[in-house]
């Protein structure tokens, strides 16, 4: 599962992932990550990011390699801050081989992600991380 809000008047994303992906997914995500950048990208300032991996488990090969290109599409955009939450020592180990190009922060819970964003308003009813 994966889930994708992008709020425009705050330029922030937040993005939940979470099981076992297949290619179709993992194609879908890529896509909807390239929605998301492109859209921050119009809005002609950098957003910051809430990735939430709570339950989100290593994925294979051809998965990862899918990823890889997503991970692409977040190094050119531009980003104030990016927390991903993965409390999974192994999935975060995955993904920090993954996103090495990347300036991220990694948090094993997401209240200080949420702090260390510097996010103090209410989040949205809606929001997936």
């Amino acid at each position: 599962m994966n889930i994708i809000r992008y709020d425009r008047a705050t330029d922030r994303a937040f993005i939940r992932c979470s099981g076992y992906w297949n290619l179709t997914e993992a194609e879908e995500f890529r896509e909807k990550i390239r929605a998301v950048c492109w859209a921050a990208e119009m809005s002609g300032r950098s957003m910051s990011i809430l990735w939430n991996m709570i339950d989100y488990v290593p994925q294979g090969a051809e998965i990862r390699m899918v990823n890889m290109q997503t991970f692409v599409l977040l190094g050119r955009a531009s980003i104030d801050k990016f927390a991903l939450v993965v409390p999974s020592a192994l999935a975060r180990s995955q993904m920090r081989r993954q996103i090495s190009r990347l300036d991220c922060q990694f948090f094993m819970e997401r209240e200080p992600a949420i702090q260390w964003l510097g996010w103090t308003e209410r989040m949205p009813i809606d929001c997936p991380a």
